[in-house]
């Protein structure tokens, strides 16, 4: 089937509606509160708020002040509306830029063609939806702090966010909290997936993407996988990973090593376990010591940016994503394996995307979660990730893909025994200064006993 395009909603200066905005100012408390978001994105929000003062006139959204409560809305029910109310609903979905969409992709045309079914199938309603980046000061969780702070009206319904956000989002009120029945009818999603959009014993997702941290090398490079950090310190010319971070992020590479140290990853492990936090500091120290570990290390900060500094050496081992390697035509060049660890035993952390529901309005949401429930359709997600080179959340989904091979079941083994980030503001600041420690142990900063003891200190 050809994808009919999306609907869109964009317009140029010149055609914006002639309508003012209202007249009245915000309160003191919310332009300091959005003043350090509002500043990049000024441009960007100007436009909104003319747009959205046009919206508002007919359907305000308010921000709310704390989550809503738990939504009753079976995700499995994709017929269409029961009520005449229903007619005429208008859906605002956000997806990053990764959803093919606004890049006329193939994994695009496999959403437009599902969203056009969904539109199909319940008469008078709509979909918008709006691709917006993955990182910068535009980014989805950046746009979205600063729309709830200065231009509300203008949020979505629906917003397809990394599970790193959720929690955030939960404690500034933008994201409503669901029920377990509205996932209990899928079955299959990977462990860390469900884990993943869990916080304060809430459900505040529903995932769609998964990603393992694992290492990659060059056939030439080694005979085989180096599980230990002494096998790695001893065999290997060089270990490349995330030694930095990207603003608003967890180094999750780091999280994998600490619970493979021995340490513990638990939204209600507030207390570090410095004797592990100490061990791999001192496997850094080490590695920077003898050379294994390069300089350049400290100054990567994602994943892409190492596996193109891998890929302009292919010398050693590197820390990436599976999406990292799937995107490459080399691939198939390669060998891969768990990353190595203090203890040998294989460990890795997953990041995660998921839906969210921002909506206070009851139809909007039933329609919402219907909407998500026909784009997890295993034919459905499986056909998108196997396009964006994104892992599913669901078992069934993956078993869609026809690429069938060592790496997808090495994958596969990857995300079944992943560990999700765990969510909450007191696991955060542990990540921040488990990070900074880290970073001062690369530049030669602190020794591993200073660092480790810096945990201990309040943020």
């Amino acid at each position: 089937m050809t994808a009919m395009p999306l609907r869109r909603s964009v317009r140029s200066p010149d055609t914006l509606p002639n309508c003012a905005l209202p007249n009245r100012a915000l309160p003191d408390w919310a332009l300091s509160h959005a003043g350090r978001w509002f500043r990049p994105l000024g441009l960007i929000l100007a436009v909104a708020l003319l747009l959205a003062a046009c919206r508002a006139r007919q359907n305000a959204t308010p921000t709310p002040a704390a989550p809503a409560p738990a939504l009753s809305v079976p995700a499995e029910d994709n017929g269409p509306p029961t009520t005449d109310s229903a007619q005429g609903q208008h859906l605002v979905v956000w997806l990053p830029a990764f959803s093919g969409i606004a890049a006329g992709a193939a994994a695009g045309d496999v959403l437009e063609t599902s969203i056009r079914q969904f539109e199909q199938a319940h008469p008078g309603v709509s979909i918008e939806v709006q691709v917006k980046a993955e990182s910068g000061v535009a980014a989805l969780w950046p746009f979205l702090r600063s729309a709830q702070a200065v231009a509300p009206a203008i949020l979505p319904d629906l917003v397809l966010i990394n599970t790193q956000q959720l929690w955030q989002g939960a404690d500034l009120g933008l994201f409503m909290a669901l029920d377990e029945t509205d996932i209990a009818a899928v079955d299959d999603f990977y462990p860390a997936a469900r884990a993943g959009v869990h916080y304060n014993n809430r459900l505040l997702g529903i995932p769609y993407t998964v990603d393992a941290v694992h290492a990659v090398y060059s056939q030439e490079g080694f005979a085989g996988a180096l599980p230990t950090w002494e096998t790695l310190l001893a065999e290997a010319p060089a270990y490349l990973f995330p030694g930095g971070s990207s603003e608003g992020s967890v180094n999750l590479h780091m999280l994998a090593q600490y619970l493979g140290a021995g340490g513990d990853l638990a939204e209600s492990a507030v207390e570090p376990d410095l004797e592990a936090a100490r061990a791999y500091f001192e496997f850094l120290a080490e590695g920077r010591q003898q050379g294994v570990i390069p300089p350049e290390v400290a100054d990567l900060g994602t994943f892409s940016a190492v596996y193109a500094a891998f890929q302009a050496h292919s010398e050693g081992l590197a820390a990436t994503l599976g999406s990292d390697v799937l995107g490459g035509a080399e691939r198939t060049q390669l060998r891969y394996a768990p990353l190595p660890t203090r203890s040998g035993r294989p460990t890795t952390v997953a990041d995660i995307w998921a839906f969210a529901l921002l909506t206070q309005d009851t139809e909007r949401q039933a329609l919402a979660l219907s909407l998500v429930a026909a784009l997890l359709e295993p034919d459905v997600q499986g056909a998108w990730s196997q396009f964006a080179d994104r892992l599913p959340s669901r078992r069934s989904a993956l078993a869609q893909w026809d690429q069938a091979g060592p790496y997808r079941s090495f994958l596969e083994q990857q995300i079944e025994g992943a560990a999700a980030v765990p969510n909450g503001r007191a696991f955060a600041d542990f990540a921040r200064r488990l990070q900074a420690g880290q970073l001062a142990v690369l530049r030669g900063e602190l020794t591993p006993d200073e660092a480790a003891r810096s945990l201990s200190s309040a943020p």
